[in-house]
C-alpha cells in the first residue's frame, strides 16, 4: 500500500517523519517529498501550506507523481469544533 499524508504546516508532519524509515527527500514544483517506509507500507509526506488552493496544489501532485493508493490530511478540519487530537472523517465534501 503507498500512503500519502499531507499536512498544512511542519508541526503537523513532523510526527510522521519521525515514524518512518528509509526516508529519501525528493524537491518537485517547489514542494518537498518525503519518501520512506513504515512497516510493510509506503510512505510519502509533503507539507501543503495552509489553504484549501495550496491543499489542492500539493493534492494534484501527489496523485499525478506518486500514484498513492490512499491520502491522509492533517488539519483542523474548517475549525470543527472538536477536541484536540480527535480524528473526523468526512464522508462527503463539497467546495
Amino acid at each position: 500500500m503507498f500512503v500519502a499524508f499531507v499536512g498544512a504546516m511542519d508541526v503537523e508532519i513532523e510526527y510522521i517523519l519521525k515514524a518512518l524509515s528509509n526516508i529519501k527527500k525528493e524537491e518537485y514544483r517547489g514542494y518537498t517529498f518525503y519518501l520512506g517506509d513504515r512497516g510493510n507500507n509506503k510512505v510519502v509526506v509533503t507539507r501543503s501550506g495552509v489553504g484549501k488552493v495550496n491543499m489542492a496544489v500539493a493534492l494534484t501532485i501527489l496523485l499525478d507523481k506518486y500514484h498513492v493508493d490512499y491520502v491522509i490530511n492533517s488539519g483542523i478540519a474548517g475549525s470543527y469544533n472538536s477536541k484536540i487530537g480527535s480524528t473526523s472523517i468526512a464522508s462527503e465534501v463539497a467546495y
